[in-house]
């Protein structure tokens, strides 16, 4: 429900008065984990949010990236032609937005949901000049050719690791 009990912010907070460090971790983008902290009221003292499966380490105290891998450059592009190619949904994540080629009720639900800023591209050279930690291809209605893209993957067609979601 997105929540955190009273009792578990009581044990973070002892936790932290003592001296200990916190790192919350999430596959989402910055922005939307640092709504969802504030919206939960999470303490920041000491506390550090690890984003896009820890790809951005954020320090929540001193409100700074300190530290950042993206993914390569040659390796994104490649992966992102393929599924436009394949007439995929494609959400591609920059550190502040996603990006996407049409505006579709995938990108209506997802940016809702997910409360993130995103931007209509047209063509690849956006993607080119940003760092980029996170693509997703979204098929709410057919989960066949992303199975098989799962099984490529799997198997060493592309060069990235993989999660899927069936949510």
């Amino acid at each position: 429900d997105k929540t955190v009990s009273s009792e578990n912010i009581e044990a973070i907070n002892k936790m932290l008065d003592e001296g200990y460090y916190l790192a919350y971790t999430t596959g989402r983008p910055l922005n939307g984990a640092k709504k969802l902290i504030d919206k939960l009221k999470l303490p920041k003292k000491n506390c550090f949010l690890l984003c896009f499966q820890g790809c951005v380490v954020y320090d929540l105290e001193r409100e700074v990236v300190v530290n950042a891998h993206p993914m390569d450059k040659e390796d994104m592009l490649q992966l992102v032609k393929e599924l436009h190619k394949r007439d995929y949904y494609i959400e591609v994540f920059g550190q502040d937005k996603f990006y996407c080629f049409a505006y579709t009720e995938a990108t209506k639900r997802y940016s809702g949901l997910a409360d993130e800023d995103y931007e209509v591209i047209s063509g690849y050279d956006v993607l080119k000049n940003q760092p980029i930690y996170k693509v997703m291809a979204i098929d709410f209605e057919n989960k066949e050719p992303l199975d098989q893209l799962r099984e490529e993957a799997q198997a060493g067609v592309y060069p990235f690791d993989s999660f899927f979601s069936s949510s």
